[in-house]
């Protein structure tokens, strides 16, 4: 709420990127809450490292996200959407013995 206050009041060009993880359900279910939770952990880590220092990045609930880009334009946001997305497939997330792929 602090960060959209900002924004407003001092009008400048702002990016939300939203992204949740396909199919999340599905990983507890067959691997129990602890994996997922350290596949959030680490999506987050994953999300904070591939940003630039004065982006947000936020957990919304469950398993979405959201990335708030201050002075970025839209086209600028799209492309790091499209990497992110890119680097989110091409990772594997490893929790004990079981390596995951996810997709966003």
């Amino acid at each position: 709420k602090r960060e959209i206050a900002s924004v407003q009041r001092y009008d400048y060009e702002t990016v939300i990127i939203m992204l949740d993880i396909d199919d999340f359900k599905q990983i507890n279910d067959a691997y129990g809450h602890p994996v997922g939770d350290s596949i959030l952990i680490q999506l987050a880590d994953l999300l904070k490292n591939n940003v630039r220092e004065s982006d947000t990045v936020a957990r919304l609930g469950g398993e979405e996200f959201i990335i708030l880009m201050r002075h970025t334009s839209v086209e600028e946001g799209y492309l790091l959407a499209e990497r992110i997305r890119k680097i989110i497939m091409e990772n594997s997330f490893t929790v004990g013995a079981a390596t995951l792929r996810i997709t966003s």
